[in-house]
C-alpha cells in the first residue's frame, strides 16, 4: 500500500477601513491532511482529513477506478464528526465519466442522510459537452427530488470557454426553476478573462449579472450587470500561493467607475480552489 502525506492550510484575511490587511474575524487556518493510500493497477484511493478552525472534523475518501472500458468511476465519501466528535457518513457521491478527444459525458448520483439514518439519493447530475481546440462546450443540468418523489430538472449550466492569445474566457449562463410548473428561465450569468502573467500571476476579471441590479426592478428575462470581481492569483515562494479578491459595483444607473476595492486575501499551499 502507497500512502503519500500532504499539508495544506489556508488562512483568510480581510481589510479595515484604513486598508490594513487583517486576519478575518473567528479565522484560523484550517487544516488539511491529505493521503495517497493507493495508485495502482488503474485505482488510486485518497483519504482527505480537516481539521476546521471551528473544531468539527472532516473526512474524505475518494476512490477513482479506470474501467475496461475507459470511462472512469469515482467515488466519493464525506464523513463529518458530530458533538461528540464521531465521524458519521453524511454523503457519498458516485460519478460515471466518459471521455473522448471531442466529447465528454459524464453522470453523478448524490446521497445525503435521511430521516431514517441512512442515505437516499436527493440529486442527479448529467454533464455532455464537445471538445474543439482551444474551445470546450459544456451543458450541467440537475435534477433534484420534487413533492411526489421523483425527479425534476430544478437547475442547468450552459458553460463556453475559449482559448486564445493567451487569454481564457468562460462564459456561464445559469438556468433556474422558477415557476409552478418547473419551467427553467435564465437567473444568472458570469463572464471571465483569465490571463496568465511572465511572473506566474494569474489574473482573473469576472462580471456577474442576474435578474435584479440592486435597487432597481427589472423585466422578465433581463439581466443586469450586479457586480465585477477581480482574482489574483500571485506565487508566494515554495508552494504558496496569496489570492487576493476586489470587488466593485454599479450605481443605480448601471455605470461602473473607480477603482476595486480589495476585499479579502488568502494563503493557500499548492492551490486555492
Amino acid at each position: 500500500m502507497i500512502a503519500f502525506l500532504v499539508l495544506f492550510a489556508f488562512q483568510d484575511y480581510t481589510y479595515d477601513l484604513n486598508g490594513r490587511k487583517v486576519i478575518a474575524p473567528n479565522q484560523n487556518p484550517d487544516q488539511v491532511e491529505e493521503r495517497i493510500l493507493e495508485d495502482a493497477g488503474g485505482r488510486k484511493v485518497i483519504e482527505r482529513t480537516i481539521r476546521r478552525a471551528d473544531g468539527q472534523p472532516e473526512k474524505v475518501r475518494i476512490e477513482e477506478r479506470k474501467n475496461a472500458d475507459g470511462s472512469v468511476t469515482t467515488e466519493t465519501a464525506v464523513y463529518r464528526g458530530d458533538l461528540n466528535g464521531r465521524l458519521n457518513l453524511a454523503e457519498k457521491r458516485v460519478s460515471e465519466l466518459r471521455k473522448t478527444a471531442t466529447h465528454i459525458e459524464e453522470s453523478t448520483v448524490v446521497q445525503r442522510g435521511s430521516l431514517n439514518g441512512g442515505l437516499e439519493v436527493v440529486e442527479k447530475r448529467e454533464r455532455s459537452g464537445t471538445i474543439a481546440p482551444k474551445v470546450t462546450q459544456e451543458e450541467v443540468r440537475t435534477f433534484r427530488k420534487d413533492a411526489n418523489g421523483g425527479f425534476r430538472e430544478a437547475a442547468r449550466q450552459s458553460i463556453e470557454r475559449r482559448e486564445e492569445n493567451g487569454k481564457v474566457t468562460e462564459n456561464v449562463a445559469e438556468y433556474q426553476a422558477a415557476t409552478g410548473d418547473g419551467q427553467l428561465q435564465l437567473s444568472g450569468q458570469k463572464v471571465s478573462n483569465a490571463v496568465k502573467r511572465p511572473d506566474g500571476t494569474t489574473v482573473t476579471q469576472v462580471e456577474v449579472y442576474g435578474m435584479a441590479q440592486p435597487g432597481r426592478a427589472s423585466r422578465a428575462g433581463e439581466l443586469k450587470l450586479r457586480e465585477q470581481q477581480l482574482i489574483e492569483q500571485r506565487p508566494a515562494g515554495g508552494q504558496s500561493v496569496v489570492e487576493s479578491f476586489s470587488v466593485r459595483r454599479p450605481d443605480l444607473d448601471g455605470k461602473v467607475s473607480g477603482d476595486f476595492l480589495k476585499v479579502s486575501e488568502r494563503t493557500c499551499q499548492k492551490a486555492c480552489n
